[in-house]
């Protein structure tokens, strides 16, 4: 909320969409801004989860509506809100890529599926990877004509906010939150 500090938050509504999100919001919280902070489970709605608590964490389509509905929201209600974006406030504090979401595959799995190899299927995986970057902008085109969420903020989410190699970079940041969510 307006002029909050993130120390001073007490409770957090959170999206039950990610654990993942959840877990990071939880181990920046406990390790640097606020310990005692409660995160409740919520429906991503941001009206009634300010209602039920100090701050709301959302992710996916529910944030970035938010984000687009900021001016209307605060001619709506009067009330000014402070945004955080959560990947920006982890590499901020650990000095690492924040790593949201990971297509794998237990070796296991592959046995009791066919006879697939472990290398056709992240060939497959590559593939569809590569598929969807050459065709952005008709992703832009579908989703923008789907959501009330003007292109270029799609476009931006495509091209500017995913990654989409895991990298020994990423794989750093990843091995940085299991290492600070075991501690949490």
């Amino acid at each position: 909320r307006a002029c909050q500090p993130l120390a001073e938050i007490r409770t957090i509504a959170a999206d039950t969409a990610s654990r993942a999100s959840r877990a990071y919001s939880e181990i920046l919280f406990k390790r640097w801004w606020n310990p005692n902070a409660v995160f409740l489970p919520h429906a991503p709605d941001l009206d009634p989860m300010l209602e039920a608590a100090d701050a709301a964490l959302l992710i996916g389509d529910p944030a970035l509506f938010a984000l687009e509905d900021r001016d209307s929201r605060q001619q709506r209600t009067g009330e000014i809100l402070v945004y955080h974006d959560l990947a920006e406030e982890w590499i901020a504090l650990t000095g690492t890529p924040w790593v949201s979401a990971v297509w794998a595959i237990r070796e296991s799995s592959i046995a009791e599926s066919g006879p697939h190899s472990l290398d056709a299927i992240a060939a497959d995986f590559a593939q569809s990877r590569d598929r969807g970057i050459l065709h952005r902008e008709a992703l832009v085109r579908e989703w923008s004509a789907r959501l009330p969420i003007p292109a270029s903020t799609i476009r931006t989410y495509l091209t500017t906010n995913i990654f989409y190699k895991l990298d020994e970079e990423c794989l750093t940041g990843l091995r940085k939150f299991y290492a600070l969510a075991a501690e949490t």
